[in-house]
């Protein structure tokens, strides 16, 4: 299924824990509504023999960057959606985000590489053998990335052969005097991959590839809620022999110093009372295909574009079938609270 999930953010005075966290490590300009993923994940192929643990670990990600990092947009593309026209559509899409925004892109599936070590992602829909029916990283790097005007992009690619994106030099060591928030105010091109030129493992026996274990586990329960992209690497590739890499892109778009930080909403010296608006307190709007469901946490009211308000209880989800496709605006109001999101059925 495809997921357009974002999450609506109360028009109140607070201005979210995420924002709280980020102004502590002195992060005045982080938005986390500013943030997209892109997440794929494909277990079922066509083709291809199948995986146990791609689509899942996803999922697992999507479900840590909305709640725990308040993600404003996030897609993901599981299995069957994941065809080279999906994926590509979707990368395309990102050419219209802005200097503001920051974008994160996962791949969980079979990777490829050519006798030139040329790599490529493997679509759900691909004839084997057959390398014009995959998605180059040569197309995604060159054609695609350059094209990106995002302050920030990381690409987290946990596939065979994935070390492909990334052909040059030796991995660079950050910098002794790097520092936040200098490190968030300049531009950055990252890659992050779960292993060089060669085949790595899917399921370990845990329900997530090693490399998917080890990096929830720092999202969701590293000391520090405010880190850079070099912060996650060095806690995964100390616990993996699958010989991971981390390196900027070779590209003027990336600035020295500058990474892709992560913000969660856990920020230390708050109180609990700050703790109290933390996702997913307000509702959250999902879309499939042709259906449209709302999820809220608290008692309210909802509407569609304006039309006939329906009651919705406390964790209760409703669904809305047949919806025209297109730009639909849903609105949550519990209280003196208003939730606001415009949200697109595809």
């Amino acid at each position: 299924m495809v997921l357009l999930i974002q999450s609506a953010v109360a028009q109140d005075a607070s201005r979210g824990m995420a924002i709280q966290a980020a102004e502590q490590a002195g992060l005045a300009a982080y938005d986390p509504g500013r943030f997209h993923a892109l997440l794929i994940g494909i277990d079922r192929y066509q083709h291809w023999r199948d995986l146990r643990s791609a689509a899942g670990d996803a999922s697992a990600l999507a479900d840590v960057l909305l709640r725990q990092y308040a993600y404003g947009h996030i897609t993901v593309l599981l299995d069957e959606q994941a065809t080279r026209l999906n994926i590509l559509k979707a990368l395309d899409g990102y050419t219209k985000l802005g200097e503001e925004d920051s974008l994160l892109i996962y791949y969980a599936g079979h990777g490829w590489m050519d006798e030139n070590r040329n790599g490529f992602w493997v679509p759900s829909d691909a004839d084997r053998g057959n390398k014009f029916g995959y998605v180059a990283n040569s197309y995604i790097v060159e054609d695609c990335f350059k094209k990106y005007r995002v302050k920030h992009l990381l690409v987290v690619a946990d596939s065979c052969f994935s070390g492909a994106l990334l052909r040059r030099g030796d991995e660079q060591a950050r910098a002794r005097e790097w520092q936040l928030p200098a490190g968030f105010r300049k531009p950055s091109r990252w890659v992050l991959t779960s292993g060089d030129l060669a085949p790595v493992p899917d399921d370990a026996g845990a329900g997530h590839s090693p490399f998917a274990t080890r990096m929830l586990q720092y999202l969701q329960y590293s000391d520090t809620p405010v880190f850079g992209i070099q912060d996650l690497y060095v806690y995964v590739r100390k616990s993996l022999t699958s010989d991971p890499l981390c390196l900027p892109l070779d590209t003027p778009q990336h600035m020295p110093g500058g990474e892709f930080v992560f913000c969660r909403l856990d920020a230390p010296r708050m109180s609990p009372e700050s703790l109290r608006p933390a996702l997913p307190s307000g509702p959250t709007a999902i879309t499939l295909t042709g259906v449209l469901v709302v999820k809220s946490q608290r008692v309210g009211a909802v509407t569609i574009d304006g039309g006939k308000a329906y009651k919705i209880e406390e964790g209760q989800a409703l669904k809305w079938e047949a919806i025209a496709v297109g730009a639909h605006t849903v609105r949550v109001v519990s209280g003196d609270k208003t939730w606001e999101q415009v949200v697109q059925v595809r």
